[in-house]
């Protein structure tokens, strides 16, 4: 979907509700770390702290959903769980909601790599807008590659236009006028 259409909201909101249900034990987040435009360098810290800020969007929103004091317990606890997608190979999630937020700054391979973690009773959710992409021209239109790949009955697809846009009203128009 494009800017502002409730990408992030949407999938967040999806597993907050999943996992107050009981439906899944925890929520994975991750996105590519790619920078929009000019590169800020490396961040001082930790894994941990040098993550986080591509992480606060999405943070923020399950903000939204979940209380403050529960998601830190839920952070403390890995109930909620921050994984780079540059990190995330070998690893595989049972009973989790496992959203992958910016898809389309993440190479097909990376997009590989994070499609073959789910394990038993886990559901996947990709965020992406193919006009929005930080990769290098020569890696191509990867959410449509993807889109084009996978068709399957268990794979569902959703797309959202500017007809579907949540924020200012003004990001339609902004939208319509520079082009999808």
């Amino acid at each position: 979907g494009l800017a502002g259409t409730g990408k992030t909201y949407i999938a967040c909101g999806l597993a907050a509700e999943m996992l107050l249900e009981n439906k899944i034990e925890k929520i994975v987040i991750a996105r590519p770390l790619v920078e929009c435009g000019q590169r800020l360098g490396a961040f001082p810290g930790d894994l941990k702290e040098k993550t986080e800020p591509f992480m606060v969007c999405m943070l923020e929103v399950f903000g939204k959903f979940i209380p403050k004091t529960k998601m830190k317990k839920m952070k403390m606890d890995e109930v909620l769980e921050i994984c780079p997608l540059e990190i995330m190979r070998s690893r595989t999630f049972h009973n989790s909601a496992i959203i992958l937020d910016e898809a389309q700054n993440a190479t097909r391979r990376q997009l590989k790599m994070f499609l073959t973690r789910f394990g038993m009773d886990s559901k996947v959710i990709i965020c992406g807008d193919h006009t929005q992409t930080d990769l290098p021209h020569s890696e191509g239109n990867t959410m449509q590659w993807l889109l084009d790949k996978l068709d399957h009955q268990d794979i569902g697809k959703v797309f959202l236009t500017s007809e579907d846009v949540q924020r200012h009203g003004l990001i339609r128009y902004i939208i319509e006028q520079l082009g999808e």
